[in-house]
């Protein structure tokens, strides 16, 4: 069974660009909270891989004590920065969906115009 393949019809080219930016936008930023988490996972991993070696090295229970609570603090604080920065890129990615999804909007130009503000000929 063959299918029939269509063209986009002129007036649809306005969206399809504005989709294209769109869908590039938004996987460069995908990428960018990827890139942020996976950099902190490596981060976190090697701290936390290290405690083993800092807990060998301890000399008595308080000192046990103390490396494993300076652990726990410094991995909560860690973790709460990390969450702030991947929500502060998350609504930067929004933001920008946002402003693409308008300009496709205005693609539809209902006032007779074109992107960028010019008038459309009659």
């Amino acid at each position: 069974m063959t299918q029939t393949r269509f063209a986009p019809l002129p007036f649809n080219q306005p969206f399809f660009d504005a989709f294209a930016q769109w869908n590039g936008q938004i996987g460069e930023s995908v990428a960018a909270i990827n890139r942020e988490w996976m950099d902190f996972l490596g981060r976190r991993v090697r701290q936390d891989l290290a405690l083993a070696q800092q807990f060998s090295s301890a000399r008595n229970p308080e000192e046990f004590w103390r490396v494993y609570a300076r652990f726990w603090t410094q991995a909560a604080e860690d973790y709460q920065r990390e969450f702030a920065e991947l929500s502060r890129l998350s609504a930067h990615t929004t933001e920008q969906a946002m402003a693409s999804f308008q300009d496709a909007a205005s693609f539809g130009g209902g006032a007779g115009e074109k992107p960028g503000g010019q008038r459309r000929a009659a």
